[in-house]
């Protein structure tokens, strides 16, 4: 089971793949122009990924977990708002686990304890106390702008309790709190522990570079229930006219545990139709 635990990190960060590095394009300016929050979310819109089918054949991911490394490579398979597939390689190639995300459904191989599992999305919030679905994952696989309370609560308008752009730093950020709304939020949740009541409060911030529209980096964060998220892309190429992330950063914080992960992405294909061949061994246990 511990190897399914990964998959929460990898899928959530794995972002945007590539060949050539083209790294003086994402020059920061240290003065841009201010801008609307709305003209700024069809600038990002604009820049994501347009496509039916990919597939990523080579992916390295390094996971720190309690002071252990842990490396893989494998390789990803995705169809646009249908179905990822994701096949990971411990020593000498051999598959240590294979994985089937739908719209609604998550499966997965372990080969090393001839196992597999059947279930829902409610399966990483039970394990990690972070709720995820599929457009999440997708979004974070592909790049695209995630506002991620918005996507929880299923609201239609994508820019759900975010404030207006703002400039800190050479970089356009989208703010969910300001600074004192922020606090006044903290002070409520207080009062709501001490009456030993939970309560979701999301604080979020999207960085973006402002000569490519591309989201630099993310903080997710939920005060309520103690965890945060931080996501740093870096290393972009240049594919096809497109601009793509080569490097993930991740860093996960949550009662239950702290993860770091790096990823490293090479070898993309653009494809109309791709196979996700996943079947489960008849002497492989079920476990939950």
């Amino acid at each position: 089971m511990r190897v399914f635990k990964y998959l929460v990190f990898i899928v959530l960060l794995l972002s945007i793949f590539s060949c050539r590095s083209t790294k003086d394009v994402f020059k920061v300016e240290s003065s841009i122009p201010p801008i609307s929050k709305r003209k700024l979310y069809k600038k990002v819109k604009d820049s994501t990924l347009q496509y039916t089918a990919l597939r990523l054949k080579k992916v390295k991911i390094s996971i720190i977990d309690e002071g252990k490394t842990n490396s893989y490579k494998g390789s990803i398979r995705i169809i646009k708002d249908s179905s990822i597939w994701i096949s990971m390689n411990a020593a000498l190639g051999i598959e240590a686990a294979r994985f089937l995300l739908t719209k609604d459904s998550v499966f997965y191989i372990d080969r090393y304890h001839k196992e597999y599992f059947k279930g829902g999305y409610e399966f990483f919030s039970d394990k990690l106390g972070v709720e995820i679905n599929y457009k999440l994952i997708q979004g974070f696989l592909t790049s695209e702008f995630i506002n991620y309370e918005r996507e929880i609560k299923n609201v239609k308008n994508p820019l759900y309790n975010l404030v207006n752009a703002q400039v800190d730093n050479g970089l356009y950020y989208f703010l969910s709190l300001s600074d004192r709304k922020l606090q006044r939020r903290k002070r409520k949740i207080e009062r709501f522990l001490n009456r030993k009541k939970s309560i979701n409060q999301y604080y979020q911030i999207i960085y973006v570079n402002p000569n490519t529209f591309k989201v630099n980096n993310v903080l997710v964060e939920d005060i309520g229930a103690h965890w945060q998220m931080k996501v740093k892309y870096s290393d972009y190429s240049r594919f096809s006219g497109n601009l793509f992330h080569n490097n993930v950063d991740f860093l996960l914080t949550t009662i239950k545990t702290k993860i770091q992960c790096s990823i490293k992405y090479s070898g993309i294909q653009f494809k109309d139709k791709l196979s996700l061949p996943f079947r489960i061994p008849s002497n492989y246990k079920s476990v939950k």
